[in-house]
This record gives structure tokens, C-alpha cells and sequence, in this order.
């Protein structure tokens, strides 16, 4: 838990603000969704809420989600979610021979963990039965 804690500090600075906002309505199906998937603890860094809105199928599975709507906590936040800014720049995924990926965190991502070695962990813990990678930017 302490290795996270970079993470978790973030954590708690309010990624609600990163949520998709949806009328009562919406959040009462979104949040019956997101039990029988059983994966309401993935809103903690993962904007679920816009990925349900966007397709409401693609909560439905223990799957890997896209990269759209990971938040700024999440350990592969990417330029290619949404929530990515100049400001505030994901890392960069790279496609690597037999359906492998390579991650390129940012610093600031770096930074935000606490350090590499923090980052490292958590890396590996999202990543855990993915066939990724990552790898140190070269301005670190």
C-alpha cells in the first residue's frame, strides 16, 4: 500500500472531476451496470461512466477497456484518453511484435507515483496478465 501511495495521494485530489455527468436516470442504470459487472472500484481511475454512456456493452466484461477514459491517477494514462492535455500529458503506448505494447510514461506520471520505482509497481499491478511493457522516457 505504501509503494502506491504517490497513487493513492492522487487518488484522493478529486477525479470525480474526471467523471462523464449523467442524469438521474442514467446513473441509476450506470450504477446497476456497473455492479453486475462487478466493477464499480474501476471508477476510482477510469471514467466508466462516459465509457458506459458511450456503449454500455463495453462495461459488461472483465475485459481490458480502452484508453479514452482513463483519469490522470490512472497508472497508463495515456495521451490517447481523453483527459490528456498539454497540461497534463499521458504516456504513449507503442505496438511491438505478437500483439505485445510498450508503455512510455510520462514524467509528470513518473513524478506522480512517487518515483520509478513506485510507478513500476503500480504499473505492473494494472498491467498484471497483459503482454506489456514499459519503458523509462529518455528525458528522465
Amino acid at each position: 500500500m505504501l509503494v502506491l501511495c504517490g497513487f493513492l495521494l492522487t487518488r484522493l485530489i478529486n477525479m470525480n472531476n474526471y467523471d462523464t455527468k449523467l442524469n438521474s436516470a442514467q446513473e441509476a442504470k450506470f450504477k446497476l451496470a456497473a455492479a453486475m459487472a462487478k466493477r464499480t472500484k474501476d471508477t476510482v481511475d477510469y471514467d466508466l461512466r462516459g465509457a458506459w454512456l458511450k456503449d454500455p456493452k463495453s462495461i459488461g466484461g472483465k475485459g481490458h477497456l480502452t484508453d479514452e477514459f482513463k483519469k490522470p491517477n490512472h497508472p497508463t494514462f495515456s495521451k490517447d484518453s481523453k483527459y490528456s492535455t498539454p497540461n497534463n500529458m499521458g504516456g504513449s503506448w507503442t505496438a511491438g511484435k505478437k500483439g505485445s505494447y510498450t508503455f512510455i510514461p510520462s514524467k509528470r506520471q513518473i513524478s506522480r507515483a512517487g518515483g520509478l520505482a513506485p510507478f513500476k509497481k503500480a504499473f505492473n499491478k494494472s498491467e498484471q496478465g497483459q503482454n506489456s511493457g514499459f519503458v523509462i522516457p529518455p528525458s528522465y
